[in-house]
């Protein structure tokens, strides 16, 4: 087990200043991984695979992200995880409208379903298993992918999305 990373969590450190701007270098590596992919699957495994290798590459971003704002970072922490909730929300929407095999109805659960995966992340972060994100890689993209396909089907696309990248 990896120890959890060292962060100050106290006002005026500038934490969500730093948290705003990794989020954008996080947003901006995930959006073009997810333009590498040809269908809402493809774009799922590229952009969670993404995010998740950078942010096992710097557990201090992932921590500054994930669970600071849970644990009173400082005054602006939690708006900026609003903010990049939302914006990660709507890339997911966007990857899901450009497949026309994917379920339009769930399209307003764009936001809640960023929120567990970031939940997920900060589980993980908060035990000092941060370098070891990648495992979370399979079961997320199953289970956004639930969201999405009828019954069935999440498996099978999860695991061709995979394996595609192998």
């Amino acid at each position: 087990m990896h120890e959890p990373p060292n962060i100050e969590r106290r006002p005026g450190r500038g934490g969500s200043r730093s948290a705003e701007a990794g989020a954008r270098r996080l947003f901006a590596r995930v959006r073009g991984a997810c333009e590498a992919g040809e269908d809402l699957p493809g774009r799922l495994e590229a952009g969670l695979r993404a995010a998740l290798e950078m942010l096992a590459a710097d557990p201090e971003l992932a921590d500054r992200l994930t669970v600071a704002p849970c644990l009173g970072g400082d005054d602006g922490a939690p708006d900026a995880q609003t903010d990049w909730i939302d914006r990660f929300g709507a890339l997911l929407r966007d990857a899901a409208a450009s497949d026309p095999r994917a379920s339009a109805e769930a399209d307003f659960l764009a936001p809640f379903l960023i929120g567990g995966v970031r939940f997920q992340i900060g589980r993980l972060v908060s035990k000092g298993e941060g370098p070891d994100l990648l495992r979370l890689l399979p079961g997320t993209l199953e289970a956004l992918l639930a969201c999405y396909f009828e019954p069935g089907e999440p498996r099978g696309l999860a695991r061709a999305a995979l394996a595609s990248r192998d």
